[in-house]
């Protein structure tokens, strides 16, 4: 439809030009304009459309892995959990800080 609103725009602009008609002129001018505001509307609906889905997506792909997080089968989170239960071992030759003496700390290391 707007494919006809520019082309009946242009034809009423070149008779406005040819016969001096100002108003046909003006009226052409506007019915493409007017056509060319609706090609705009038409894409930037395209646009949002795109983004709403692009946005859905990321919605579901946060819920899955903060789900993930939850149960406990993120790997990445079973590695922080796992970083946080095993503490680092102390470097051989270091002083333990001063104040109250500290136990030696060993390491576990799981057989897997």
């Amino acid at each position: 439809m707007s494919l006809k609103d520019k082309v009946t725009g242009r034809v009423k602009q070149a008779a406005g030009d040819l016969t001096g008609d100002e108003k046909l002129r003006r009226q052409g001018a506007t019915e493409e304009r007017k056509a060319e505001a609706k090609q705009e509307l038409r894409e930037a609906e395209q646009a949002a459309t795109r983004k709403r889905e692009e946005l859905a997506g990321l919605d579901y792909q946060t819920a899955s892995q903060n789900a993930a997080r939850q149960d406990g089968t993120d790997e990445r989170a079973a590695e922080l959990r796992q970083d946080d239960a095993d503490p680092e071992p102390e470097l051989p030759g270091s002083d333990p800080p001063r104040g109250d003496p500290v136990e030696p700390r060993t390491r576990r290391i799981d057989q897997r």
